[in-house]
């Protein structure tokens, strides 16, 4: 049976705690972020890969530190940069895939400044630059040091600070030409009291323009030790704040509007200028045009080749005006990030076609949080008005038929599919009613007493408490037409009803009835709770499970029996608490921490998060937990919308029924059993627990986890490709518990082994479309090949031609891209994206393109027959896009007996109309496969392997910002291939049966197309068959391992063959010969052979016929 999404999803670890504790759950961290738009003024903003880093002063206080900012989604959300979380960020640079950062902490009368690279988008950083001692040039009243003005010309990097020593001003400058790695400082006195606005570089001149200058500064060596200077003929000096230099003609814009040009500007002659009709507060160059922002507010844009022939383009107002949104926050400058301009502002502006046109990159939350909750697509907040998330903007939104004077408004609660919200104002409560998603309400009710209005756990019957004292409990069972009174209940909000049974907290006591008020029983509640004067109580149901809290004083009471007994749960600090049950998690806020159950406290998880803190309500939402407060409207500007991934939370949640594996894989280099520091964790590594089938696979640390019922298990696996069978394993069998963690290690002993494979995958092919292949090398091996190895791809050029790859090819001639390879190490995939084209031709259906790729390198490989890959792919019409492919060792799938290797690729398309920020592939495989040997081979994207129900197996690409294929076509393709084993105990006439469900975000799933893969005896045409694009393998052992005198090795052939098989050492070169150009017929052969001559050591036993190459290692002792 196919799991849902969701059974998927609540598969969770965690150790459970302590009850009556402080803290009752353990700690985990979250990352949170400000959603959708963070409206605070903008510093800086750059571009590095797909991510935009920006600069924002704290936004409770703009004279506060600075800090540094991501965002994965072009503006739309951004979250914080913890790792400068005590400094202020002065200056950022984007250089290709690295981020500089420069950051500065007050030491009055010093600053200490200090420079960062980053190389993995902001995940971690390295110092690279510091700088502390006071440049004052002998002037006692030096104070401040201020950092500016980081830049790049010409692959290097330039960075000044100034110093303030009222009233003069002084400025040093150092350059670094390896990245930022090492920094030099600048010699030239004559830059000393000159600020630099631009550096440009060009026909190797760097050309610096600076404020109050008459001159252009030129070198040819970055430290400006040897200056030229380029006159530009003025009698007054300007301030130059930009200029566009294409190695001809020299542009200059001085902040005056005087636009200086002249053609070869290192020779004689005169400058030529021309003046704008305004004056200037910036300037940019970007895709052929001047943009210019002037001292009204007005934007402007200017061909490079006529800079004053301008045209406005926008206007903004540089004062305040109320009236004006534009106005009320000034533009200060310009930035240029990819093929968008930003104007930098309060909120950013963004242009995406070069200044014509302009628009804000991300939607406005609303002013007030106020409560949230989503119903279908929408997705509302409350506290004055209502909004709504649309394709994660947040729109303004005001139904019809509700007031606009709101003066507050209680919680949307949802029954028999309508949607309520009251209104209260002064004494009187206003019930209105929605049946259509919230677009349009109707009133229906209006009370005296005021009311609060709560839907039963099934959202079946409605339930209207009247706060008045002995006004009572009203219940509908028709979705609020009539009314009628629940017979003996006390007026108390803190209730909860499921079916015909009803449950309320009042004056300290539980009173709960099975029918509907008929008849009623009654609990007192435990000491302390009954002695607190304040109480505040407020009740949860779940599972037949009902707990009990006091909002007031912190304090739990949990019922397994459905409110016949209770015991004592937990303590909570009563700073900042709130409670809050949502899509069966319990959510507390408590003294700046939020906590998360998923079984009604029994155990459960905590984070920290400054952001995050003194939240007052949330909501569950395309795989996001929200959060808002719900504070007046002058505190929530200061609180943004919030939100967090559910799926770590849910990981990390573990139910009362279960105990938890955890377990490492590694290479062990030392055999000590131990993961040192230096082993290589091995990823993708597959272990099947036993009794069950419990699959678990290990990440990209080697660590994996596993929740299991509690008992015993022995575990299986499959060793990794050249390591020994004498792998450290403890213990040998694993006992879990329940609430409890049970480790074990998996220490692999590698033999030194350099193998590298290529793979190659490819998207459906039809005339007149582009088509996607993606290329894989990895490192099969153990230790790490050097770089200088070479990729090739070859394509036939009559039927397809190229378009782009990335990384781009160092060689494209007659059909075939070069790529020159870096070092690789073991375990590590490389990956080429290549973009091809077919021509509009129909006749070519039906026709096949073979494309093919390969590795040549100065190493030596033990095994060359993965060297060479080739992918067969018919030219076809429409095709669904989701689909699954089996490959063997024959083309027309059959899978011998001697062979049982298989592989299976999972195409999958974004065809929606929006982007998908989640994919999970999920395979329920064959009984007839070894789960144990399961290994994926390449992904399109980054992905998180997971293992739930016995023989179900997932990739989940979280964060995969998939576009719809309309939008972006080439970026909206994955794919994911992995290979496996059939078991030893298939036989002939056997079919493997599969097919694989495809989750985009939470929607249902795409069920892919059912592969049949058919057991044969033997291949009826095996020589000279085209192979695809998975390499071929053999059946070959060899015992023991290690060796001493006697090698004996067996190996199962397809058919009769000459067959050659020797020993090669670690240099490749062979050194013993076991036999050579031997006629073998088909079966199991084996041999013992004396190796007792060759010298203790690593060794690689080769096997050939037919072409083809299995290599195993082995030790001689």
């Amino acid at each position: 049976m196919r799991p849902s999404l969701f059974s998927l999803l609540l598969l969770c670890s965690i150790n459970g705690f302590v009850a009556a504790q402080n803290d009752p759950f353990p700690e985990i961290a979250v990352s949170t972020e400000s959603t959708p738009s963070f409206s605070q003024h903008i510093k800086e903003i750059v571009k590095v890969g797909s991510n935009l880093f920006a600069l924002f002063p704290d936004p409770q206080d703009q004279y506060a530190q600075i800090q540094l900012f991501k965002s994965a989604d072009n503006g739309a959300h951004w979250t914080m940069v913890s790792y400068f979380n005590l400094k202020k960020v002065v200056n950022i640079l984007a250089k290709g895939d690295t981020l500089f950062a420069f950051t500065e902490k007050l030491a009055y009368p010093n600053q200490f400044i200090k420079g960062y690279y980053s190389k993995n988008g902001g995940a971690t950083f390295t110092e690279v630059f510091t700088k502390t001692e006071p440049y004052n040039q002998g002037d006692p009243n030096a104070q401040y040091f201020y950092p500016e003005h980081l830049e790049q010309a010409g692959g290097i990097l330039f960075f000044n600070y100034r110093l303030e020593a009222w009233p003069q001003k002084y400025y040093k400058r150092f350059y670094s030409a390896d990245k930022g790695a090492t920094w030099q400082a600048w010699t030239h006195l004559l830059f000393t009291s000159r600020q630099s606005n631009k550096i440009m570089y060009a026909n190797g001149w760097f050309l610096m323009l600076c404020e109050d200058a008459t001159v252009v500064y030129a070198s040819q060596t970055p430290d400006f030790a040897n200056v030229t200077s380029i006159n530009l003929g003025v009698s007054f000096t300007e301030d130059l704040i930009s200029g566009h230099y294409d190695g001809t003609t020299l542009y200059i814009v001085a902040k005056s509007g005087k636009v200086f040009s002249k053609t070869n500007p290192l020779t004689s002659g005169n400058f030529q200028f021309s003046a704008l009709p305004f004056t200037l507060n910036a300037a940019l160059v970007h895709n052929g045009h001047f943009h210019y922002y002037n001292n009204e507010g007005a934007l402007y844009r200017a061909t490079v080749s006529q800079p004053t022939n301008v045209t406005m383009t926008m206007f903004c107002p540089s004062t305040y005006d109320a009236s004006n949104y534009y106005a009320q926050y000034p533009i200060r400058d310009f930035a240029s990030v990819g093929n968008s301009l930003f104007l930098l502002s309060k909120t950013p502006i963004q242009s995406d076609d070069n200044g014509a046109t302009w628009h804000f990159p991300q939607g406005e939350y609303p002013p007030a949080s106020g409560s949230l909750y989503h119903y279908g697509d929408k997705f509302w907040m409350q506290q004055g008005f209502l909004g709504r998330l649309e394709n994660n903007i947040w729109v303004p939104y005001q139904p019809q038929g509700l007031p606009v004077d709101i003066y507050r408004w209680e919680s949307v609660v949802e029954a028999k599919g309508f949607l309520f919200v009251s209104n209260k104002y002064c004494c009187e409560s206003i019930l209105y009613r929605s049946a259509d998603g919230g677009d349009s309400w109707t009133q229906i009710l209006t009370t005296n007493p005021l009311i609060q209005v709560k839907a039963d756990i099934d959202g079946e019957n409605l339930y209207n408490i009247r706060e008045s004292s002995g006004a009572g409990v009203f219940r509908s069972t028709d979705a609020g037409v009539t009314w009628s009174l629940v017979p003996g209940a006390p007026a108390s909000t803190s209730m909860v009803a499921k079916g015909d049974s009803i449950f309320i907290v009042h004056n300290k006591q539980l009173h709960f009835s099975y029918n509907v008020g008929q008849t009623w029983h009654s609990t007192p509640l435990a000491h302390p709770v009954a002695n607190t004067q304040n109480a505040v109580f407020e009740i949860f149901y779940q599972k037949g499970r009902l707990l009990i809290v006091d909002k007031m004083n912190g304090q739990s009471y949990i019922s397994l029996d459905a409110g016949v007994s209770f015991i004592h749960l937990f303590d909570f600090s009563n700073y900042d608490l709130s409670f809050h049950h949502i899509d069966s998690l319990l959510v507390i806020s408590s003294g700046g921490r939020t906590y998360v159950s998923n079984n009604l406290g029994l155990s459960g998880i905590n984070f920290f998060d400054t952001d995050w803190k003194s939240r007052k309500t949330y909501a569950v939402k395309d795989g996001y937990l929200y959060s808002a407060s719900a504070e007046s409207s002058s505190n929530a500007i200061l609180s943004p919308p919030m939100r967090t991934a559910l799926m770590p939370i849910l990981d990390s949640l573990m139910d009362a029924e279960f105990g938890i594996v955890q377990g490492e894989a590694f290479l062990d280099e030392n055999q000590n059993c131990v993961r040192d520091a230096s082993d290589v964790p091995i990823p993708g590594q597959t272990f099947v627990f036993q009794p069950g089938n419990y699959l678990a696979v290990s990440d990209a640390q080697g660590m994996l986890r596993r929740i299991l019922p509690p008992g015993n298990y022995s575990v299986a696996f499959t060793p990794p490709t050249y390591t020994l069978t004498g792998t450290c394993f403890q213990p040998p069998t694993i006992t879990t518990h329940l609430n409890n963690t049970s480790s074990f290690t998996a220490g692999f002993v590698p033999v030194p082994t350099k193998d590298l494979s290529v793979t190659v995958t490819g998207t459906n092919l039809r005339p007149g479309f582009v088509a996607y292949y993606t290329i894989t090398v990895r490192n099969l091996g153990t230790v790490t090949v050097a770089g200088g190895t070479t990729l090739y791809f070859n394509y036939p050029e009559s039927l397809i031609s190229y378009l782009s790859a990335t990384p781009s090819p160092s060689g494209v001639q007659g059909g075939e891209l070069l790529f020159l390879l870096p070092e690789i190490p073991p375990f590590t995939d490389l990956v080429f994206h290549i973009t091809m084209h077919l021509p509009p031709d129909p006749s070519i259906t039906g026709q096949q393109v073979i494309t093919g790729a390969g590795i040549q390198g100065p190493y030596t490989d033990v095994n060359l027959d993965n060297h060479i890959t080739r992918l067969i792919t018919t030219i076809t019409n429409s095709l669904d896009p989701n689909d699954k492919t089996a490959y063997t060792v024959a083309p027309n799938g059959e899978l011998p007996l001697a062979n049982k290797e298989l592989s299976y690729l999972i195409r999958f398309q974004n065809t929606g109309t929006d982007t998908a920020f989640r994919v999970v592939v999920v395979d329920t495989l064959s009984p007839l496969l070894d789960w144990a040997s399961l290994r994926t081979i390449t992904a399109s994207h980054p992905f998180k392997m997971n293992a739930y129900d016995p023989g179900v197996i997932s990739w989940q690409f979280d964060n995969i910002l998939l576009p719809d294929s309309t939008t972006n076509e080439r970026a909206s393709h994955g794919f994911v291939l992995f290979s496996i084993r059939a078991k030893e105990s298939t036989t002939v006439g056997d079919t493997l049966k599969n097919d694989a469900a495809i989750y985009f975000d939470f929607n249902y799933p795409v069920i892919t197309n059912q592969t049949q893969t058919h057991v044969v005896r033997r291949l009826t045409i095996y020589r000279d068959m085209p192979s695809a694009n998975v390499p071929q393998a053999f059946a070959a052992t060899v015992s023991p391992n290690p060796v001493g005198q006697i090698l004996q090795w067996n190996i199962k052939m397809v058919l009769e063959a000459n067959l050659t098989a020797f020993v090669t050492d670690g240099s490749g070169k062979q050194v013993h010969t076991l036999i050579k150009g031997q006629q073998i017929k088909a079966g199991e052969h084996s041999w013992a052979q004396d190796i007792g001559a060759l010298p203790a050591g690593n060794y690689w036993l080769q096997i050939r016929f037919d072409g083809r190459n299995q290599v195993i290692p082995f030790v001689k002792i």
